[in-house]
């Protein structure tokens, strides 16, 4: 089973800096310094191999999401370590990587867009609903297409490779689009919380 995860890290540290497309199974097992027949004794396949990738993403995301939730009841600052998991998480997905998965693992690609159109969206419904209830969301906004709505968006803004030729980065953006939905749907004591936010401390080295 070791052997098995630092193969899947490994291919995804590949895929991620180089594309799917671009990475073969030999390029994985040279760099990894074992065999072909090694290796494809873990992974039948690419495809296969891409799976699991997709598959820990998703676990790990989603396991990491839930523990956030857990821990901060304010949904605003939930709202917001939620945003900078997404952006500081080493594993995270660029846009080359998720052009490929759709147009070369299309199975793979649906397992990744289940896990935005399930959880992600039942996660920002349910923190929309609990802003509600706290009064630091406006009440006559609809959660489930507000959800849709940035759900949407963020995604665009992972998997636009246009995004790349911006002056500003990808994080960058995706944190202006975090706090664009956020005082769009908050009320005046919602707006005071998101003031109250250093929201140019999102990464580790700041």
């Amino acid at each position: 089973m070791e052997l098995h995860n630092k193969i899947l890290l490994l291919a995804d540290e590949l895929f991620n800096r180089f594309g799917i497309k671009s990475i073969s199974m030999d390029d994985v097992s040279k760099e990894l310094g074992i065999s072909k027949k090694t290796l494809y004794k873990y992974f039948k396949d690419k495809d296969s191999m891409v799976r699991c990738i997709v598959e820990s993403h998703v676990f790990e995301n989603e396991t990491s999401i839930s523990h956030i939730i857990a821990a901060e009841n304010n949904p605003i600052n939930q709202f917001y370590q939620i945003a900078k998991h997404v952006i500081n998480n080493p594993r995270k997905m660029n846009p080359a990587m998720i052009f490929d998965l759709k147009k070369y693992h299309s199975a793979s690609f649906a397992l990744f867009e289940s896990h935005q159109s399930t959880n992600i969206l039942n996660h920002l419904k349910e923190n929309i609903n609990s802003g509600q209830r706290l009064g630091l969301f406006r009440k006559q906004i609809n959660a489930e297409v507000i959800a849709h709505v940035f759900a949407l968006i963020s995604f665009s803004v992972f998997e636009n490779l246009a995004l790349n030729n911006l002056d500003i980065s990808q994080n960058d953006v995706f944190m202006e689009v975090t706090q664009y939905h956020l005082r769009a749907i908050a009320t005046d004591k919602g707006i005071r919380e998101i003031d109250a936010i250093n929201w140019k401390n999102y990464t580790p080295e700041q």
